[in-house]
């Protein structure tokens, strides 16, 4: 079982009241517009000394949770942090400071030792919306719009890993930040909207089926960091595959302020450019 079969099962077995949106899209819904999500980094799975200090480490791993609430079109309030460590003081310390760089307040979290010596980081945000975009409200005759320029975080490890001085790229990779500067106003205009955390390819293809529609995208329209082909790979692949950008993802009736449009949602189902079917690309943890 993968991690979208083990979502699927999720959604399946566990029940929700009525008037709260739960498993499925970024962050729960509850009645009052309040969202919550969470998220768990793990050292050398989501992270690695090898690139980074623990202060950088903890800033990209809170500017991952709270995109999953622009993701919504909402603006992130509090945050809670759970820190499983074998080590005390500077460890903790540097990621306290990483996760307060982002400017959201901490009310509250959890400390415990990890006998295994690895690192692991739970972050949980809570935010506020009046207008909840979903991942399932794509019509037919939307265009699909992407809020910046892809590739560049997975480019970025490429080259920190061969040595390439692809600097844009690294920052990428190292610094992300959520497009918070944007997801109000995209959120008002937006019909469906996610992050993209786990690949576009893999973006699109959750919209695609979490609307009932198929998504046609224009390869030659993508927005790309200008050093990734120095990597060695081909640049629509790294495009596709490139995860943890945080930019969004959305559909519209509308032009969205600063976002590059990418294709338009027809009836049907899947992802394609022209006949050739984009399959999700991705990361998955239990893939």
């Amino acid at each position: 079982m993968n991690e979208k079969q083990w979502i699927e099962y999720l959604k399946k077995h566990v029940s929700c009241f009525e008037d709260v949106i739960g498993i499925g899209d970024d962050s729960a819904v509850l009645p009052d517009g309040t969202l919550i999500s969470t998220d768990t980094f793990v050292e050398e799975i989501h992270f690695s000394r090898k690139w980074a200090s623990w202060r950088l480490i903890g800033r990209k791993a809170c500017e991952a949770t709270i995109s999953d609430i622009a993701a919504m079109g909402g603006k992130p309030l509090w945050l809670l942090a759970n820190l499983s460590s074998s080590e005390s003081g500077g460890v903790a310390d540097e990621l306290l400071h990483g996760i307060l760089e982002c400017g959201i307040p901490l009310i509250g979290g959890d400390t415990t030792s990890s006998q295994k010596g690895a690192v692991t980081l739970t972050l949980t945000v809570l935010g506020k919306t009046e207008r909840p975009v979903l991942r399932s409200g794509a019509k037919t005759g939307d265009r699909i719009f992407v809020s910046g320029k892809l590739g560049g975080t997975q480019a970025g490890l490429i080259s920190l890993q061969k040595g390439l001085n692809l600097f844009e790229c690294e920052k990428r990779f190292l610094e992300p930040r959520a497009r918070l500067d944007i997801s109000e106003s995209w959120g008002a205009l937006a019909t469906s909207m996610i992050d993209v955390s786990d690949g576009l390819s893999t973006e699109l293809n959750h919209l695609s089926e979490a609307s009932k529609k198929r998504f046609r995208i224009d390869i030659s329209k993508l927005p790309c960091f200008s050093e990734i082909e120095k990597t060695g790979r081909e640049a629509t692949e790294l495009i596709l595959e490139s995860g943890e950008e945080f930019e969004l993802l959305a559909t519209s009736n509308f032009n969205l302020p600063g976002g590059f449009e990418i294709g338009v949602v027809e009836d049907g189902h899947g992802v394609y450019d022209g006949l050739n079917e984009i399959l999700p690309r991705g990361y998955d943890h239990w893939s």
